[in-house]
């Protein structure tokens, strides 16, 4: 009778706290609607967003911490009521778990470690079952697919080697233009090597400080070492063409074959 009679206590007290923790939730939304029509309110005449940090809204000396420093309508709209939702869950949780009998609490823990042991046992299953049509799915590499790899990686590496130390340094000739040539000193150098941006876009990737410009008569010369991530791009294109030809060869050749192939009749 006494156990009941707490159980019940339990019961009205959880019940008190939750609906008092869920009225405390309405209020701190109503208040956030109202703090966001007060904060927008201003930018409709032209003004800014009429802000307020959270510990200024609860009149607190500074920020505790730099989540107080929000607006007080994240607070009160989503990181208030988020608090509240699962203290509410937590406490009920818990008064469920006191209500409970020592025997209640084993057979939870048992039924629970049951439903866990299921469900590891199902996704173990299910991983294998799936290992297992991928197995049947997938056929075993040809010989020919697989000399294409190897070939593809052995003439790439010197493909890549060789584009790389090719296209790791720009050096273009050109004549000064009207404009460039009216000029003196050090606008001179400059203007010409803007003018070699527009007339050899590959300048464009140039290091500044590796920029050397000389003059050969009536030409100059504009050479710089490039920015290495654009060399590295290019010169992984050079080194996909050889596995690329080698493949639209092989799709040529097998198209061709698979014509010449006589034809099963059913």
């Amino acid at each position: 009778m006494h156990e009941e009679t707490q159980s019940r206590r339990l019961r009205a007290f959880g019940g008190a706290a939750v609906s008092a923790i869920f009225l405390a939730g309405m209020l701190s939304v109503s208040l956030g609607l109202v703090s966001l029509a007060k904060s927008l309110w201003p930018m409709i005449w032209g003004h800014d967003f009429a802000g307020e940090p959270f510990w200024q809204f609860i009149r607190l000396d500074g920020a505790p911490h730099k989540l107080f420093k929000l607006d007080r309508v994240w607070w009160l709209l989503f990181i208030g009521p988020g608090i509240l939702a699962g203290l509410a869950t937590g406490l009920s949780d818990f008064l469920e778990w006191l209500m409970r009998s020592p025997e209640q609490r084993a057979a939870a823990r048992e039924r629970r470690a049951k439903l866990e042991s299921e469900r590891v046992q199902k996704e173990q299953q299910r991983r294998e079952e799936a290992k297992r049509l991928r197995k049947e799915k997938s056929k075993p590499m040809s010989g020919w697919r697989r000399l294409w790899i190897v070939l593809s990686i052995v003439l790439g590496i010197p493909m890549f080697a060789i584009a790389y130390d090719d296209r790791s340094r720009i050096y273009t000739t050109l004549e000064p233009n009207e404009y460039v040539q009216s000029l003196q000193g050090q606008e001179f150098w400059d203007a010409l090597f803007e003018q070699s941006l527009h007339e050899e876009r590959s300048t464009s990737s140039c290091l500044i400080s590796t920029v050397r410009m000389e003059s050969f008569g009536q030409y100059y010369s504009v050479s710089c070492e490039r920015e290495p991530t654009d060399v590295f791009i290019e010169a992984l294109l050079f080194a996909l063409i050889p596995g690329l030809f080698m493949l639209v060869v092989g799709l040529t050749i097998r198209w061709i074959y698979r014509g010449f192939k006589p034809q099963t009749v059913s």
